[in-house]
């Protein structure tokens, strides 16, 4: 995982550098382009493992095999390598997290993979971006209500920005309204901020057409090196949901309360910044969904990416949804009833988890479909591979539109001839974690929280 971004940091997994074994080499002579190499490795219970890679010429970075394939030429072109002893095997890492294991008996396993790597630095960092989302303040600005922030959140946003700028060396970049609260900290600068020149000269004049903003965002972003996403969870979504193509490592930090990714409360906010700037960082990576919306009116697309969840509903309609689902082109099922959420093992804990769906892992790689009130007492909560390409689109007898939501934004109707097709984005999100458990204790404190909240209020009594 090398998130090389125009402009930003480059990092590298801290890995032992196996020997490259030159003998062995692949049997495809018509790519001029490709070389294929085996990289050896003694593991510490003796088993040799080889690692089988194909190298382009042309990029810097090593493209693994699928399993399947890298099983199929391992074993016709390194089978020596298993007939040392009874004892040794050879281990072949293909572009899935799990490992297959062929030993000399020709029997394949399988060993469980850790979605959690531990990434360095290969230069400073330069940029970061802090999201803040928390539960606003209402002020009045002469007899308007407006929304603002309260006054502990700016304070804490206010150091946070100045350990970053002053201590830390780096460029802060935050949103609009941010910026508005902060106005003391004039070094911040916002998204939309078009920069100093480029190509064509100095750049004075600000975005003015939607396109423009989005070209001005993205490049913006483009720069990032990490983030910081202050308050609770829903600060991590909002942040996600900024980047269309590769995300930088999020720092979740919690404001008030500790949420299930947010684990690290704003007092160890320092701490945490100069480990994650000076030294390694474990990072465990996120799936989410990347959805496109096809309007038949239109006859345009666009593509969302939801990184919780994704909710079909009838909205203000009185009549039940009729949306048919397809899985690969397949009818899985007809759901009627208030509607259906598609969530991802981030999201399993969220909108899903209240009605009825399991609670994933977010190291399991999968798609949650999980049915609101369904009308049919066959239709279950199904947990699908995240390989699935998903299509929902209204039966012609439906009675209303439908309304469709992303991580809670972007609603809009669902109408005959529209389709929405739903796949696991190719870019995820990477989360800072301080250890492997963080999402076992999110968890605990999630679900223990309104129990501990109701038995505080009770006395024990002394045992008769």
């Amino acid at each position: 995982f090398v998130p090389g971004r125009k402009g930003g940091r480059r990092m590298q997994t801290s890995t032992p550098s196996p020997l490259r074994t030159d003998e062995h080499r692949g049997a495809a002579p018509q790519a001029a382009s490709m070389q294929d190499s085996a990289l050896m490795q003694r593991s510490d219970d003796g088993a040799q493992r080889v690692l089988f890679r194909r190298v382009n010429a042309k990029s810097d970075g090593a493209q693994e095999l699928a399993s399947g394939e890298a099983l199929l030429h391992v074993m016709s072109k390194l089978g020596e390598v298993g007939k040392s002893g009874p004892d040794d095997a050879v281990v072949v890492t293909g572009a899935t997290e799990a490992q297959c294991f062929m030993g000399v008996n020709h029997a394949i396993e399988n060993r469980a993979g850790v979605n959690l790597m531990l990434m360095r630095w290969e230069g400073a960092p330069k940029k970061v971006l802090i999201v803040e989302k928390s539960s606003d303040t209402v002020r009045y600005d002469e007899g308007e209500p407006v929304a603002r922030l309260s006054h502990e959140t700016v304070t804490i946003l206010e150091r946070m920005c100045r350990f970053c700028h002053f201590t830390l060396k780096l460029a802060v970049l935050v949103e609009d309204r941010v910026k508005r609260e902060l106005p003391t900290c004039r070094f911040l600068s916002t998204l939309d901020d078009p920069g100093e020149e480029d190509d064509q000269g100095p750049r004075t004049a600000m975005p003015s057409t939607e396109q423009d903003r989005r070209e001005t965002l993205q490049r913006n972003l483009g720069s990032v090196d990490f983030c910081i996403a202050v308050g609770h969870d829903g600060a991590v979504v909002q942040c996600a949901g900024l980047f269309e193509k590769a995300v930088p490592p999020v720092l979740p930090l919690a404001l008030h309360h500790q949420g299930i990714m947010t684990r690290v409360k704003h007092d160890a906010a320092e701490a945490m910044l100069s480990e994650v700037v000076s030294e390694g960082f474990h990072l465990g990576m996120r799936i989410r969904l990347r959805c496109e919306f096809y309007s038949f009116k239109t006859g345009e697309s666009q593509v969302i990416h939801a990184l919780n969840d994704l909710v079909i509903d009838r909205g203000p309609s009185p009549f039940l949804t009729s949306v048919e689902c397809y899985c690969n082109d397949r009818l899985i099922t007809l759901v009627q009833g208030d509607g259906l959420i598609i969530a991802t093992p981030t999201g399993s804990t969220a909108y899903s988890q209240a009605a009825g769906g399991a609670m994933v892992h977010p190291d399991v790689p999968c798609v949650l479909f999980t049915p609101l009130n369904p009308h049919s007492l066959s239709f279950r909560p199904l947990v699908l591979p995240n390989s699935v390409t998903l299509r929902m689109q209204l039966t012609p007898t439906a009675r209303s539109v439908a309304w469709v939501c992303f991580d809670g934004r972007h609603r809009q109707p669902l109408g005959q001839g529209d389709s929405l097709i739903v796949t696991v984005a190719h870019w995820p999100v990477p989360i800072i974690q301080t250890n492997k458990e963080d999402w076992v204790d999110g968890c605990n404190a999630f679900l223990s929280s309104m129990v501990r909240d109701f038995v505080s209020r009770f006395k024990l009594r002394p045992a008769l």
